[in-house]
């Protein structure tokens, strides 16, 4: 597992924490006080969708023995013209 810090510049991302190679997942996971808040599959490059992406992401968070119970949240693309990168990744609402 590889994890970084969210670039804010143009140009950086997952695909530089992968060094270009494949990934089995990708998304974004928010950690506060050693636990986690929230795991996402929002990528760029990635898109993961399905539950492959959401159990691939679970099952390393829990190797490392992190609770990742209901802490998944599947997002989608959205184009949005007004937005400045085109569009937003949404949540999905699964009920």
């Amino acid at each position: 597992m590889v994890v970084g810090r969210e670039f804010k510049e143009p140009g950086g991302g997952h695909i530089d924490l992968s060094n270009g190679n494949p990934v089995v997942s990708a998304g974004q996971v928010k950690v506060v006080g050693g636990e986690i808040k929230f795991i996402d599959n929002s990528s760029g490059h990635f898109q993961p969708v399905g539950k492959g992406a959401q159990s691939s992401a679970e099952n390393a968070f829990k190797q490392l023995g992190f609770d990742v119970q209901n802490k998944f949240i599947h997002k989608q693309w959205v184009l949005d013209p007004k937005l400045k990168n085109g569009g937003a990744w949404r949540p999905i609402n699964n009920d």
